[in-house]
């Protein structure tokens, strides 16, 4: 089973997204950027749902970070987020996110998007 690694601050939206994946992927909710790299420490997913707005380390930071490092610049980032400013999704897309999906998000959708991505 593929892994998805879930990176939200608000753990209703984790729980939203998990409820919507749970029976297709195996997942790993994470609560912020700094658990996010401790996790890809130990273990590395196909795909990345990322939040933006994160206290700490928001989610465009996160993406430069990644998109740095030689081991996690290659796993796919889908940015499930609430925020649309056109520059900011703009800018994620050009940090290399493969799609930006806002929140409130269908399930059904989500789950269409992320098996294009990287299957099932």
């Amino acid at each position: 089973m593929k892994q998805i690694f879930i990176v939200d601050d608000e753990v209703t939206n984790l729980r939203i997204a998990e409820n919507a994946l749970k029976d297709k992927y195996k997942l790993k909710l994470l609560t912020g950027g700094k658990q996010l790299f401790v996790m890809l420490e130990r273990e590395l997913p196909e795909l990345i749902l990322l939040d933006i707005q994160m206290p700490e380390i928001d989610g465009i930071a996160v993406m430069e970070i990644l998109k740095e490092h030689e081991d996690y610049n290659k796993i796919p980032v889908i940015f499930l987020t609430s925020n649309t400013d056109k520059d900011i999704v703009v800018k994620a897309l050009k940090l290399g996110a493969i799609d930006y999906i806002a929140k409130p998000f269908d399930a059904n959708s989500l789950y269409q998007r992320i098996q294009k991505c990287i299957g099932f």
